[in-house]
This record gives structure tokens, sequence and C-alpha cells, in this order.
């Protein structure tokens, strides 16, 4: 390789580069049909080996089978990534995928997700499909492919080559219902009888406090009151007779959860979260931490029933009991139903493709698959947890088994599918817990500061009306749409002026820019091309890179501002100023670009200044030095990702929290740290001052270095003290230093979208959901590319001015070598 050892990048640069360049073609490569005629489908979230579980030995037997009886089929896995307070790998990772171009052949679709896949034309229709199917296996297999309850989520209307017609579009898994399970065990130990459930919100709440009264360290039930807290409260507002949204006779979606019988719901859950134990001083029954349900420290939660592995405990009926929601004030008990679905990506243009992803999706529903999943858990003696509803379809062969199933469970399971109700599917349903977050976390944290015990019940009912009320208005505005011509009008006419503004502060800021950068003098100048094309042939590869990544999702971003965009068709529908009329009258962006510009605060005032400070004592001490040294730079050897970790098991709000211990040991109440919105952007900002405080104070100890003693000694001879010879002497030294440092701080500040994804997701209650993250959001979660790329534009107008600022000082500030005066 000549060339490579006389170019000027290292060999290891392009052995990395080749590696990369495989490794997009072999993705690439992995759909379609290769020259030996076999046909490779993608497929989301498939199994990679036998596991260690019985579920996931089915599951790679029934890979292994279909292989075998369909030798010409080569399916590949598909993953994507997880995001803590946004969503789990299955929920977020397809949209990502398809984002990136790289969509799998078998996409999963989550439940309320499944109007957006729709909607956005990610789903080929199934019925030519579904028919041949039928035509084959006769139509009594098609209860068998989707079961009955299911039939209308999976078939709705849907774009089909510009009209709107009804197709099925998903083939789901065995339907799963909510449930309530408790550990017989722990009830036992509390004094509570282990075969009796709660069967009403009173007796759950009087569980919850003699668990608690038994064992502090103990929670009476597993619910979080962080991001995607109203996730666990639907079953308790479906209990009182309320459900979130409500499908009319039209199709069309409408919020029905301001009501007088949704306050009760919300107010019991409150109590779970808020209420105060018997202690007098520490409050709440319930928590988050999963790990705890199975160490035995919670005794209830709700969860689903059902799939093709009946539940994720022990179903014989030994230590895990299962029941029924428990009914609210009105006497009733809801359920939820819900399923995994899987759907084919209708970007894949080649129907052979197509064609072997349905035989897949088929083959998992079919009579020898579900063989092969029972045979799995009789082989592993674990028969009682396989679905009682796949043994019924084996026949007679496999009636001898029945013994061995919990046959409470069983009809418990049958009975809830009859009447359950499916959880929110239509269209932005995916945005639904969103908004139901805000009244919930709302009550909740009303509830912390003792309200329900300090006020009466008509104002407790006012105010938590008053939260349900505020929240179904927010859900009719922004994620309904539910907005009047006339005042779609209106904001149109807004946004175009805005926007105008907005595009011209740019180019006129663009000019500006340019100017400033431009030496004094040699504005007037020719490129002189011919002088100096060595150097032009030099830039050119990194102006190249500049364009590509820089400027051309810039102008991208400026036309997909005007449009519905859709990631996964050609399809271009303008939409005039929409989407920066909804940006504007959003009140969740306005209240995110205040969060971000304070953050930026936060940060400048704990990692700009402080590290000076502590550079000047750490320079001041006698002794020790070297020590004090490592010792404050050691955080920053630690990785961001094991910083946050950390920090957040410090934050944990339990009273067996560290921080929290340390608080009670100086009588200090119990705070909540991340689920307090007082307190959680402090939160954010004490890691990352705690882990960048040593480097900057490294950075400043050597800047000291360079000021020459002299002049301090100058300055005590011109009388000045300690505290003015660091603002006449040191400061005007460190000035250039400062304003670098300012700079990046800024920079920095306003790119913290993933450390609050990571810590906090954006909660509680969006008191941490900065522009970056909302944006991120938008875009790649909800597909909302127009607004995701207004909003943008609408937040650079606020940084433009900041840049061509800090340019200005920049040019004009001089750099000298350490030492000099």
């Amino acid at each position: 390789m000549p060339f490579f050892n006389n170019f000027i990048f290292p060999k290891s640069f392009v052995l990395m580069l080749m590696v990369f360049v495989n490794v997009l073609y072999s993705v690439e490569m992995r759909s379609g049909v290769d020259a030996q005629g076999l046909i490779h489908v993608r497929v989301w979230g498939l199994v990679q080996g036998p596991g260690s579980t019985s579920a996931e030995r089915a599951d790679w037997r029934v890979l292994k089978a279909f292989e075998k009886a369909y030798p010409h089929i080569r399916l590949h896995n598909a993953a994507g990534i997880n995001l803590p307070g946004v969503g789990n790998e299955n929920d977020v990772g397809p949209l990502l995928a398809i984002s990136g171009g790289i969509a799998p052949d078998i996409l999963y679709v989550n439940f309320r997700k499944s109007a957006s896949y729709i909607d956005n034309e990610f789903l080929y229709p199934l019925d030519e499909y579904i028919a041949e199917y039928a035509k084959l296996h006769g139509e009594s297999s098609l209860k068998d492919l989707i079961h009955p309850a299911l039939n209308k989520v999976v078939t709705r209307l849907g774009p089909v080559q510009g009209d709107r017609q009804m197709k099925t579009w998903m083939i789901p898994a065995e339907p799963l219902v909510m449930t309530m399970i408790y550990r017989k065990d722990l009830f036992a130990r509390s004094g509570l009888d282990p075969n009796k459930a709660p069967e009403n919100w009173t007796q759950m709440y009087a569980a919850c406090e003699q668990i608690v009264a038994s064992d502090p360290s103990s929670y009476g039930v597993l619910a979080t009151a962080r991001g995607g807290t109203s996730w666990n409260f639907m079953p308790y507002l479906s209990s009182s007779g309320t459900q979130v949204l409500t499908e009319d006779a039209q199709g069309e979606w409408k919020a029905s959860f301001a009501r007088k019988e949704a306050v009760s719901a919300l107010e019991f859950y409150a109590r779970l979260h808020a209420g105060l134990r018997k202690d007098g001083k520490t409050r709440g029954f319930a928590t988050s931490n999963k790990n705890l349900l199975d160490e035995g420290k919670i005794a209830m939660a709700m969860t689903y029933l059902g799939g093709d592995e009946m539940a994720k405990v022990d179903t014989s009926g030994a230590q895990w009991g299962f029941a029924p929601v428990p009914k609210g004030p009105t006497g009733i008990s809801s359920a939820e139903i819900n399923a995994r679905m899987w759907g084919i990506f209708r970007g894949q243009k080649d129907k052979r493709v197509r064609d072997a992803a349905f035989e897949w999706l088929a083959y998992r529903k079919s009579k020898a698959a579900v063989k092969i999943r029972v045979d799995t858990f009789i082989e592993a003696n674990e028969i009682s947890a396989i679905n009682p509803n796949l043994l019924d379809r084996l026949g007679e062969e496999y009636k001898k088994y029945e013994i061995f199933i919990n046959q409470d469970l069983k009809k418990l399971y049958k009975d809830l599918i009859t009447t359950a109700k499916p959880e929110p599917y239509g269209t932005n349903c995916d945005l639904v817990y969103d908004y139901l977050d805000k009244p919930v976390q709302a009550a909740i944290l009303w509830a912390r500061e003792g309200n329900l015990e300090n006020q009466s019940e008509p104002v407790i009912h006012k105010t938590l009306f008053a939260f349900l009320s505020e929240g179904q208005k927010e859900l009719e505005r922004e994620m309904l749409k539910e907005l009047p011509e006339k005042e779609r009008k209106k904001r149109n006419r807004v946004a175009m002026i805005v926007t105008i503004s907005l595009f011209t502060i740019f180019l006129f800021t663009f000019y500006k820019v340019l100017k400033i950068l431009s030496p004094v003098g040699q504005r007037n100048n020719s490129w002189q091309i011919k002088k100096y094309w060595k150097a032009y042939v030099i830039l050119l590869p990194a102006l190249a890179i500049i364009c590509l990544w820089q400027y051309y999702p810039l102008l991208r971003g400026a036309l997909m501002a005007f449009q519905d965009y859709k990631i996964s068709i050609p399809i271009v529908n303008w939409v005039g100023f929409d989407n920066f009329a909804d940006v504007l009258y959003d009140k969740n962006f306005w209240y995110s670009l205040w969060l971000t510009f304070y953050y930026s605060f936060l940060v400048i005032s704990f990692t700009w200044l402080p590290p000076l400070l502590l550079a000047i004592m750490l320079d001041e001490i006698p002794k020790f030095s070297v020590f004090f040294r490592v010792l404050y730079y050691l955080p920053a050897l630690i990785s961001g990702l094991v910083v946050i970790f950390l920090w957040k098991q410090f934050f944990d709000p339990s009273p067996q929290g560290l921080f929290n211990q340390v608080l009670a040991y100086v009588h200090i109440g119990q705070q909540y740290w991340f689920e307090d919105p007082h307190l959680a952007m402090f939160c954010l900002i004490i890691p990352l001052a705690w882990a960048s405080l040593g480097p900057g104070c490294l950075i400043y100890l050597a800047a000291l270095k360079g000021v020459a003693p002299d002049l301090y000694e100058a300055a005590e001879i011109d009388g000045a003290n300690y505290w003015q010879k660091i603002r006449f002497v040191l400061v005007p030294k460190l000035w250039p230093l400062l304003i670098i440092t300012l700079i990046g701080q800024m920079i920095i500040s306003f790119n913290a979208a993933e450390n609050v994804l990571a810590m906090t997701g954006g909660g509680p209650n969006g008191a941490t959901n900065v522009t970056g993250l909302l944006i991120f959001k938008k875009a790649f979660v909800y597909t909302e590319f127009g607004t995701a790329t207004a909003m943008a534009w609408i937040m650079s107008l606020f940084l433009i001015g900041f840049t061509v600022y800090q340019l200005k000082i920049l040019s004009n500030l001089e750099f000298k070598t350490t030492g000099n005066d």
C-alpha cells in the first residue's frame, strides 16, 4: 500500500475508516436477495441465542425451526438504544432506526404509538397476506393469528395512496391485561392474610400502612412519581370510571379525564406517594425501584398478565398472589388490555423481502411455534408459567398438563380479557402520558407539602380538579390539536411575521460574522487562488466535511420547518407557517427555553469561577499541594455515565437514600431530590460541578504560573491587599482565558440534552425539560420533524446574538506567551 505510506493520514486512521465502511456496507446488505437467492430480512429485537430463561430458549427454538422450514430465508437482528426517561429500546429504537435510514424490515410497534406508525406511513398493509393465510389455513385460523380482542386496534383507517382506507397493519402477540400481583410472604410477615388480596382502595391503603409499619424499609406498592408516572396511574383512573381518551362514532378521540370521578383516583394515587406514615414525619408508601419487588420489599404492583409467558414472576401461587385491580369508590375494577405488535416496514420495496417478513410473523403465531414453546416450558418443569391459551390450542394431547396450571389465574386472565379496555391507541396517543403526567405529578408534589392533611375536603377536591382540568385543556390544545380555524389563521399570521424577522436577523448576523472574521484592510482583496492554491487544497476536505455535516443540515432544516415531513416516504407536504405557529403558541417550548437559560446560568455559576478560586487556594497552600490537586482531579477520571448513575444513587428519594440519611442525622426532613421540581435542576448541576472542578482548576493553576511575581510585589508596594491583587493583577492577566472558558461553558450548557436525558429525562413534571431535549423528543420520539426544526430555528435567534458578541470579544483579545508583561 505505497499510497497510504506517503499519504498524510496514518495507517491506523485508514484501517478504522475501512472497518467503518465495512460495517455500514454489511448493515446495508442485510436486507434483500443475494446472489445465491437467499432472502435476508432484518427483524427488530430478534433473539440472538438460547439465553438463560425458558422464554428465551423457546424463542431461539422457534427461530431455528423457522430457518429449517424456510431454508431460503435468513433473519437478522436489528436492535437499538435505551433512552431513560424517554422510553425503552422497543419504544424509541425503531423510530431512531427509521430516522437514521436503517429501518428494519419487521418493526416492533408500541401499542399507543401505533397510530403514529400508521399515519407516518411506516407500515405496509397486511390484508393481502392475511387473505392468503385464511385460504391456506381456514378462516378459523385468523383468531389465532389475531386475537379477537385486538381486532379493532390492528385494523383501522390509514393512508394508502393518498386515501384513508380500513386496513390491517400489525400482527399482535397474545394479549396482555393489567392485574395486581402481591407478595404473599410479605403480607404474612406484616400480619395480613396472604390468600386475600385487597379488593378496593380502602383495603389497599390500609394494607400499605400495615406493611410499612411492620417494616419501614418496605413499601406498599410499586409506582413511580417521575416521568411516566401516569402509566402507573391509569389503573386507578380507569377504576374510578374515567378514561383518559374516548373514541366517538366518527373515530375521533376526545379527552375525558377532567371529571369529578377522576378526582378520587388522583387523591388516592397522591396519598400512596405522599401519605403521612404512622411515625408522623415520613411520607409515602410507593417506590419506583423495581429491584425491590424481587427482593421482597414491595408488597403490591400493577403489571401485565399474559403474552406467551403468563407473567415474569412465579405463577404457581406459592409466593405470588394475583387479583383484579382494586375497585374504586364506584365499585369498578377496570383492567387495561395491551399487546406487543409487529408490522412490515413500508419503505421496503422488494416484494420478496416483504413476503418473507410475513412468513416469519405468521410462523410465530402458528401451531408449530406454539408446540415448540409449550414443549420448552415442559422440559424446564415450568409449565405453570405458560399462557393457558397456548395449551388449549394444542388439543387433547396436552390436556394432561392442565393440572399444573393455576386455574384461578387462568380464570382471572380470561375474565379480564372480556372486560378490559385497550390502552389509548389513537392519533398522537404516544404523547398521552406526557400530558397526563403533569396533573398527576402536580398532585403528588402538592400532597408532599402536607395539603392532604391540612386542607379541607372541598379545597382538596377543587385543587385536584383544577390540575386535571388544566391538564386536559393542554392535551386538547397541544396533542389533539383542537383549534378553531379562526384562531389557526391568526396564529399563522403572527408566525409569518416572526419567521420572516427570524430569517432576516439570521442573514444579517451571518454578514456580521463574516465582517468580524475578515482581517482589517483585507476585506476587499480577491481570493488569490493561483497564489495560495496549496492552502485551498488543504482546506477543501475540512470545508467539505463542515458543509456536509453543518450547513447542509441547516439548509434542509430551513425547508423542513415549512413541511409536514415524513421520514419514510418521499412526499413533501408543505404546511406554510403552521409549524412555527404551533411552536410560538406552545407554552412548553417557552418554558423549556427559560429552563435552558436557567440551566446555563447555573452551569456558569458552578463551573466557571469556582475552579479559579480553588486554583488560587491550591497555589497558596505550603504543603500537600500535589495531594490536593490529585484529590480534586480524580472525579474527572470517572466515566461520565458512571458519574451520572453514582449521583442518582446518592439522590435516592427514599428514606434509605444516602443524602436523606445524612439529612436525617442532622434532623432535616426527607427530600425528594430529582422528584422535586424545586431541587431537580440543582441536582443536575452538582454532579457536573463535582466532575469538572478538578480539570478547570488545573488549567487555572497552569495559568497562574505565568503571572510574574514582580507584578504582585509592585502591587504590594502600592498598598494593595490580597483581594485587590486578585482583582487588579490576576484577573486582567487571566482575562483571555476566563473569556475562553466562559464561552466553552456556555456551549456546554446549551448542549446539555444528553445529561438531562440520562439524569431526569426532563422531569419531574417538565422541571428539567430543556429545549435541546424537547427538540430531540419532538423529532426522534414523536416524529414531528417539522415542529422540531421550527423550534431549533427559533432557539437559534437567542443564540445568534451571543455568538456575534463572543466573536467580537475574541477578535479584540491579545494573547501573550507565558511570563510576558
